[in-house]
């Protein structure tokens, strides 16, 4: 969390794309740019978005509110995740009870977990609930 604001008119999903820097404090954000704690202006949350992605972790939750913004990190699903990912990599056509019965949770947390994996663009479905298969991006 943190009391900073974004720039007028800016939204969470701009963060998200490319995208210019306007640092809250310009004075602060140039000290840490010339003393190297800054490499490049305006790509610090694509990054993030990149680097969970390559690292195959759940991509953090960016929440702008009235007293400040918040980042959140997922990691309690994680583990549960990578499972899920290594079973469809063994077995495509997998379904959710089967990965349910040898992971040993309930129905509902693998299906939050594969819509998790899908709006973080690290699965997507091909075909449809009964035939169709999973594929990892």
């Amino acid at each position: 969390w943190n009391e900073g604001e974004l720039p007028e008119n800016w939204t969470v999903a701009k963060l998200k794309i490319k995208h210019p820097s306007r640092p809250y404090n310009p004075e602060i954000a140039n000290a840490f740019f010339r003393s190297g704690l800054i490499e490049s202006w305006g790509r610090g949350t694509i990054k993030i978005f990149n680097e969970a992605k390559a690292a195959k972790i759940p991509v953090p939750i960016f929440r702008y509110e009235d007293n400040g913004f918040y980042v959140i990190f997922n990691f309690v699903e994680i583990s549960i995740q990578q499972q899920v990912l290594d079973l469809i990599k063994e077995d495509p056509k997998m379904t959710v009870v089967k990965i349910s019965e040898l992971l040993s949770v309930n129905s509902r947390t693998i299906l939050r977990t594969f819509k998790a994996l899908q709006e973080n663009s690290i699965i997507e479905r091909l075909g449809n609930n009964r035939t169709g298969e999973w594929r990892i991006l």
